[in-house]
Protein backbone atom coordinates (compact mmCIF):
# COMPACT_ATOMS: atom_id res chain seq x y z
CA UNK A 1 0.00 0.00 0.00
CA UNK A 2 2.84 2.32 0.72
CA UNK A 3 4.10 1.74 -2.73
CA UNK A 4 0.84 2.94 -4.25
CA UNK A 5 0.66 5.89 -1.98
CA UNK A 6 4.36 6.55 -3.47
CA UNK A 7 3.63 6.41 -6.52
CA UNK A 8 0.49 8.70 -6.83
CA UNK A 9 2.43 11.54 -4.85
CA UNK A 10 0.76 10.82 -1.38
CA UNK A 11 3.96 10.87 0.26
CA UNK A 12 2.81 11.20 3.93
CA UNK A 13 0.56 8.47 3.65
CA UNK A 14 3.79 6.51 2.00
CA UNK A 15 5.82 7.21 4.85
CA UNK A 16 3.05 6.51 7.58
CA UNK A 17 2.87 2.83 5.91
CA UNK A 18 6.33 2.22 5.81
CA UNK A 19 7.08 3.38 9.13
CA UNK A 20 4.46 0.78 10.36
CA UNK A 21 5.72 -1.68 8.88
CA UNK A 22 9.36 -1.08 9.60
CA UNK A 23 8.69 -2.52 13.30
CA UNK A 24 6.82 -5.21 12.36
CA UNK A 25 9.57 -6.62 9.50
CA UNK A 26 12.31 -5.63 12.21
CA UNK A 27 10.66 -8.17 14.63
CA UNK A 28 9.45 -10.72 12.23
CA UNK A 29 12.26 -10.75 9.61
CA UNK A 30 15.26 -9.29 11.83
CA UNK A 31 17.99 -10.56 9.50
CA UNK A 32 16.02 -10.05 5.96
CA UNK A 33 16.64 -7.76 3.44
CA UNK A 34 12.83 -6.32 3.60
CA UNK A 35 14.23 -4.52 6.50
CA UNK A 36 16.62 -2.44 4.15
CA UNK A 37 14.52 -2.37 1.00
CA UNK A 38 11.86 -0.74 3.80
CA UNK A 39 14.80 1.46 4.92
CA UNK A 40 15.51 2.46 1.02
CA UNK A 41 11.77 2.57 0.47
CA UNK A 42 11.67 5.57 3.09
CA UNK A 43 14.50 7.53 1.81
CA UNK A 44 13.08 7.06 -1.64
CA UNK A 45 9.74 9.03 -0.31
CA UNK A 46 12.24 11.86 1.88
CA UNK A 47 14.24 12.08 -1.83
CA UNK A 48 11.03 12.86 -3.83
CA UNK A 49 10.11 14.89 -1.37
CA UNK A 50 12.82 17.37 -1.63
CA UNK A 51 14.11 16.27 1.65
CA UNK A 52 18.07 15.19 0.84
CA UNK A 53 19.07 14.71 4.53
CA UNK A 54 16.43 12.62 5.60
CA UNK A 55 17.09 10.61 2.60
CA UNK A 56 20.73 9.96 2.93
CA UNK A 57 19.66 9.14 6.97
CA UNK A 58 17.72 6.26 5.68
CA UNK A 59 19.60 5.15 2.62
CA UNK A 60 23.01 5.42 5.49
CA UNK A 61 20.45 2.85 7.78
CA UNK A 62 19.44 0.48 5.14
CA UNK A 63 23.67 0.22 3.63
CA UNK A 64 24.45 -0.36 7.28
CA UNK A 65 21.73 -3.20 8.11
CA UNK A 66 23.29 -4.71 4.66
CA UNK A 67 26.91 -4.49 5.61
CA UNK A 68 26.00 -5.78 9.42
CA UNK A 69 23.11 -8.25 8.36
CA UNK A 70 23.51 -9.68 4.94
CA UNK A 71 27.12 -9.42 3.01
CA UNK A 72 29.09 -7.19 0.90
CA UNK A 73 28.01 -9.54 -2.28
CA UNK A 74 24.13 -8.97 -1.70
CA UNK A 75 22.20 -7.71 -4.08
CA UNK A 76 20.61 -5.37 -1.25
CA UNK A 77 23.82 -4.27 -0.28
CA UNK A 78 24.33 -2.60 -3.93
CA UNK A 79 20.88 -1.46 -4.03
CA UNK A 80 21.59 0.38 -0.56
CA UNK A 81 25.02 1.75 -1.99
CA UNK A 82 23.38 3.32 -5.18
CA UNK A 83 20.45 4.64 -3.57
CA UNK A 84 22.64 6.37 -1.22
CA UNK A 85 25.19 7.63 -3.89
CA UNK A 86 22.26 9.46 -5.90
CA UNK A 87 21.46 11.21 -2.55
CA UNK A 88 24.74 12.31 -2.13
CA UNK A 89 25.22 15.87 -2.18
CA UNK A 90 28.05 17.41 -4.98
CA UNK A 91 30.11 18.26 -1.91
CA UNK A 92 30.27 14.49 -1.35
CA UNK A 93 31.08 13.31 -5.22
CA UNK A 94 33.87 11.38 -4.59
CA UNK A 95 32.03 9.38 -1.86
CA UNK A 96 29.09 8.80 -3.98
CA UNK A 97 31.47 7.55 -6.75
CA UNK A 98 33.22 5.07 -4.66
CA UNK A 99 29.82 3.74 -3.81
CA UNK A 100 28.41 3.69 -6.83
CA UNK A 101 31.23 1.75 -8.13
CA UNK A 102 30.79 -0.63 -5.26
CA UNK A 103 27.05 -0.92 -6.26
CA UNK A 104 28.41 -2.02 -10.11
CA UNK A 105 31.32 -4.23 -8.65
CA UNK A 106 27.97 -6.33 -6.56
CA UNK A 107 26.14 -6.63 -9.58
CA UNK A 108 28.66 -7.77 -11.85
CA UNK A 109 29.63 -10.44 -9.34
CA UNK A 110 25.87 -11.57 -8.90
CA UNK A 111 25.84 -11.59 -12.97
CA UNK A 112 22.98 -9.31 -12.78
CA UNK A 113 22.08 -5.94 -15.15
Amino acid sequence: LATVFRMQGKYSDALANYFEALPIIENLKPGSPDVARCLNNIGFVYREEGKPNEAIQYFHRSLQFCLSRLNENHEMTAIAYGALASALPREEFDLAMDYSQRAIAIYMRLGLP
